[in-house]
């Protein structure tokens, strides 16, 4: 007591000023106490069913990192270290399609494989030997896959085989670029083949009927032939004379023209002319000597 009442008389001793920041530090000093000594106020807490908590979170700060914290009342998973997953690369099976290697051309429509197998080309028709367009249809089936690898599709309508033995099928090639072309298409598209000769009219359906009809393009047409002018041998004009010369040819023999012509009997028609011989007349024109 006596020490509070010097402090209390030294106090009142002091400046004004110095009261008063005497006073702001107590205060300051006594909250400082009031909060650590006081108990903690419990959260509101408002649990979401997932595990997860909302509430006060006024707390946070006075936590160190990494101490796990229970608030009661909420549910609250157990902490799972994570644990490093094993990389699995997925199986993929890889889908083979066969390719086949064609031998020859046939024709337009026809290949043999390097198998022995002949194949018809499905929903076309180019020309037969002789016929017009043969000739270009085959080249140009020649150009797109003779020596090439192809692939042979089956028709679900058609029939595997026509009547001489021969796989009916759509002849697909991959381009440079990664794409398939329909090689029986194709042919259609540029006018080597006709689709309206081999479709189902005709008794043989197929599933790119439609499709080719569509794409029929202009039939080839081959240029008419021209005529050729075979120049003839123009006729030799050979005077005759209109009367016969004297007598003194009648019956004469002449060697030869040499001799004719001295005598003035030349030329000698034959017919007409008793001296006329088919020795002198080499071009056998019925003129001697001429």
């Amino acid at each position: 007591m006596d020490k509070l009442k010097k402090f209390w008389n030294k106090f009142k001793t002091l400046s004004r000023g110095l009261k008063i920041t005497m006073i702001v530090g107590v205060l300051v000093l006594a909250s400082i106490i009031c909060v650590q000594c006081s108990p903690a106020t419990e959260p509101k807490v408002i649990p979401d069913g997932k595990g997860d908590v909302y509430g006060d979170t006024s707390l946070v700060d006075q936590v160190e990192v990494g101490t796990p914290v229970h608030l009661e009342g909420a549910s609250v998973e157990p902490t799972v270290e994570p644990t490093e997953v094993p990389t699995i690369a997925p199986t993929i099976e890889k889908i083979v399609v066969q390719t086949y290697v064609v031998a020859r051309v046939v024709d337009g429509d026809t290949v043999e494989l390097s198998n022995g197998s002949f194949v018809r080309l499905l929903g076309i028709d180019t020309p037969e030997r002789g016929e017009c367009g043969y000739q270009e249809a085959t080249d140009y089936l020649i150009s797109l896959v003779e020596g090439k690898e192809v692939y042979l599709i089956e028709d679900s309508l058609a029939d595997d085989v026509d009547r001489y033995g021969r796989l009916l099928r759509y002849i697909e090639i991959e381009d440079s670029l990664g794409g398939i072309n329909d090689i029986n298409w194709m042919l259609v598209w540029v006018g080597y083949a006709d689709s309206f000769k081999y479709d189902s009219s005709t008794g043989y359906p197929y599933e790119r009927e439609e499709f080719y009809h569509k794409s029929q393009g202009v039939l080839f047409v081959c240029p008419l032939p021209t005529a050729t002018i075979v120049p003839t041998k123009a006729p030799v004009y050979i005077p005759v004379p209109t009367t016969a010369p004297v007598d003194k040819c009648s019956g004469q023999y002449f060697q030869n023209c040499t001799a004719m012509r001295d005598a003035g009997c030349a030329p000698a028609i034959q017919g007409r002319d008793n001296w006329y011989r088919t020795a002198h007349d080499r071009d056998g024109d019925g003129v001697g000597c001429e």
